[in-house]
């Protein structure tokens, strides 16, 4: 296994439109990327920020401003997807946070998939992710969603990471739980496609209604699965606050998920 350490990328200017980093002197650090709505689900970032800011953790909120499932070049962000991997390495650094979770909505969501197959994390939650952006398998997942995001995505990419299911197995210690939604089947395809490759930590839930849009009222409330990672990491702010350890999460083995499947690609790089 090769081993990545953080590096330098082009640090040019603009960094308030791709990136908000919130240290708040928290161990656990939540990585946050938006999907092309430029939301967190159905928040709005800066009210999903309030959330990060009453449980106390750290939160890196990242957003796509060229709407290319981070495949394009952003200036101070990284020309590829893997350049931004370090990057985003480096703000967990900056936050200090040595327990981290990644959630992403929508292409957000094939983000935070993909980048926890390089970048090791306690657990991932997404909703209505994509988990492949390559032309081929979207055709045959009858996937014809944003026809013209797409084709700018994959001229961009360096033909690497457009397929979640050929980057696994996740590097994450607990569970990466992907909601998606009864009204979408498109999005039961994505998640069952990254089922067959991504290992068993890859728990694939149905949640009644779309799997994107969460709100204020529905998160934490949206099933079994967000209430353990929601609470997870109340625990945690708490017990920091109190000068107690950190609460070691037991894995979400909801009822209603899927069978993930035991096939995976095995991938060398990591980012540590």
């Amino acid at each position: 296994m090769t081993e990545i350490g953080p590096r330098e990328t082009d640090r040019a200017g603009g960094a308030a439109e791709f990136v908000d980093i919130r240290g708040r002197g928290s161990k656990t650090t939540v990585v946050v990327f938006t999907g092309l709505a430029q939301r967190v689900g159905a928040l709005p970032p800066f009210e999903f920020a309030r959330t990060m800011d009453s449980l106390g953790v750290n939160s890196v909120l990242l957003r796509d401003p060229n709407l290319s499932w981070y495949q394009s070049q952003i200036p101070g962000f990284g020309r590829t997807f893997l350049d931004k991997a370090y990057r985003i390495r480096e703000y967990i650094d900056q936050c200090g946070g040595s327990e981290v979770h990644f959630l992403g909505t929508s292409s957000g969501g094939f983000a935070a998939l993909a980048y926890a197959t390089v970048i090791p994390a306690v657990s991932v939650l997404t909703f209505g992710a994509q988990t492949s952006i390559a032309p081929s398998r979207r055709a045959a997942f009858n996937d014809h969603r944003w026809p013209r995001l797409i084709e700018r995505a994959n001229n961009a990419a360096s033909g690497m990471f457009l397929d979640v299911a050929e980057l696994g197995p996740l590097r994450v210690r607990r569970d990466a739980t992907a909601l998606f939604g009864t009204t979408e089947q498109v999005d039961l395809v994505h998640a069952l496609h990254a089922a067959r490759f991504l290992g068993p930590s890859y728990v694939p839930v149905a949640v009644r209604g779309a799997g994107a849009e969460i709100g204020r009222e529905s998160l934490p409330p949206a099933g079994g699965a967000v209430r353990g990672w929601w609470y997870h990491l109340r625990a945690s702010g708490e017990a920091e606050r109190q000068g107690r350890p950190i609460p070691v999460p037991a894995a979400l083995t909801p009822a209603d998920a899927l069978t993930a499947g035991e096939g995976f690609r095995a991938r060398g790089d990591t980012i540590v």
